[in-house]
């Protein structure tokens, strides 16, 4: 039997190959080999980066795969079933061309025919730390009449990881805060950005941290003053009516004196000229100017739009109301300008009937307050009823020292 199969070894070969190609055929109909690109690119590992060395410029993160492989493994093969990893062991500082080596496959069968790029071009430099002082760059202008004082930072300086050819052509760290039309200071948590002499961002640069805490305090300049506007009303509505709400608009305004000193005698407020309102029944509306202290004139618009709500008469009384402060340091003295205000009172008629005006107290709460000049709101206090009130001007400038304000000294008759 040995022996004649033996001498039909060729008829035998023959129908072996037959029989393998018929099997071949019948796989391929039943789950045909499809070769074409992989949809996902592939992630590339570096690996093995000696210690202090960093990979510099844009080093390639992806590479495109053709692959042939059965159809119903292309249904089953995902973007992790790839890894191809550039083992940088025993490379130095210098640029390198390294081709590609086969990718791992998971699944099988599965033959890579190609990459792109087959090589890729890299560039190893010493990775460099170096303390760097922050610089702020202020954007905008505050409201007219402000100023910005020097704008710190916190913390002032960061530490800056990179590629030694970058890290040198670090020209600033900036931190870039817009102060447009501010009017207090400010305080907010901004990025830090990493520029060259050119103003470019080098993105690749490491901030530890990547961000700072600017403060730019802002604050009047000394030829200017923020102050209350009071209107002068005079005459009375007609007879059965009476004014319910006075508007002034703007409440403040912000003069200008070439004379700073002009300042330290001037009152927390400026006067329209007189507005009459004698006999009217309806609302009045008024652009009126203001009487300006000498050697100083008004930023802005010229006119103050005054607006006199006048109703029929139900119930209402007005007074003048000595302010008083509470809320101050111990230590520290405080002085309103002005010192009383108008209130204007809305009620039933025999409750208001029955307040004094020792009933009524306007209070400026100076709690967390400082030395300085500030501009406060007062409060109405009423006992529990009914009665709803305003007060003219809405805004009061407060003054705090640590000395007691001067007596003034008395008149000789």
């Amino acid at each position: 039997m040995l022996q004649s199969l033996w001498e039909n070894r060729g008829t035998l070969l023959l129908a072996f190959t037959l029989a393998i190609t018929v099997w071949v055929y019948a796989i391929n109909e039943a789950d045909p080999l499809q070769q074409d690109i992989f949809p996902d690119q592939i992630p590339i590992q570096y690996i093995n980066l000696a210690e202090g060395l960093i990979l510099s410029g844009d080093p390639p993160s992806e590479c495109i795969v053709r692959i042939k492989a059965p159809q119903s493994v292309w249904e089953i093969l995902t973007q992790d079933d790839f890894s191809i990893v550039v083992d940088l062991s025993g490379l130095d500082t210098g640029k390198y061309a390294i081709t590609l080596g086969k990718p791992g496959v998971d699944a099988k069968p599965v033959l890579v025919t190609e990459l792109m790029p087959a090589q890729i071009n890299l560039e190893i430099e010493t990775l460099v730390e170096k303390s760097f002082p922050i610089q702020i760059q202020l954007n905008g202008e505050p409201a007219i009449g402000y100023e910005a004082n020097t704008p710190t930072s916190n913390p002032e300086a960061v530490t800056i990881v990179g590629p030694a050819s970058l890290i040198n052509s670090v020209a600033s760290i900036e931190a870039v805060l817009d102060i447009t039309g501010e009017r207090m200071d400010v305080e907010q948590n901004v990025r830090l950005l990493p520029l060259d002499i050119n103003g470019t961002l080098l993105e690749e640069i490491t901030i530890e941290p990547t961000h700072t805490t600017v403060t730019a305090p802002i604050q009047q300049g000394e030829r200017y003053r923020l102050v209350a506007v009071i209107p002068i009303i005079t005459g009375q509505p007609d007879f059965g009516f009476r004014i319910t709400k006075i508007n002034v608009i703007p409440e403040q305004v912000i003069i200008f004196s070439s004379d700073p000193t002009v300042f330290d005698t001037l009152p927390g407020y400026v006067e329209t000229v007189p507005i009459d309102i004698a006999d009217a029944q309806e609302a009045v509306e008024v652009r009126a100017s203001l009487d300006l202290p000498e050697k100083t004139a008004l930023v802005g618009d010229q006119n103050i739009l005054v607006q006199v709500s006048i109703e029929a008469i139900e119930n209402s009384m007005s007074l003048t109301s000595p302010i008083e402060i509470q809320g101050l340091a111990e230590g520290l003295y405080a002085t309103a300008s002005p010192s009383s205000v108008s209130v204007f009172l809305t009620g039933p008629l025999t409750t208001l009937e029955q307040l004094t005006p020792d009933d009524i107290r306007v209070v400026i709460d100076l709690f967390d307050k400082d030395i300085g000049t500030h501009q406060v709101t007062p409060q109405i206090i009423v006992p529990p009823t009914d009665v709803e009130g305003s007060i003219l001007p809405a805004v009061v400038e407060v003054t705090i020292s640590n000395k007691p304000p001067a007596t003034p000294e008395p008149t000789i008759p």
